[in-house]
């Protein structure tokens, strides 16, 4: 199983979630919902 890193940014009012490492993440997918995917 991968490594899951959920952010949760109140002022921005956004859930960012990261599927692996984050530094080797680079795409970013808006839901529309606040809500960003982000993978490599």
């Amino acid at each position: 199983m991968g490594t899951l890193k959920v952010y949760c940014d109140e002022v921005g009012k956004t859930l960012t979630v990261w599927f692996g490492i984050p530094a080797e993440e680079f795409v970013a997918t808006e839901t529309g919902e606040e809500v960003l995917p982000i993978k490599n």
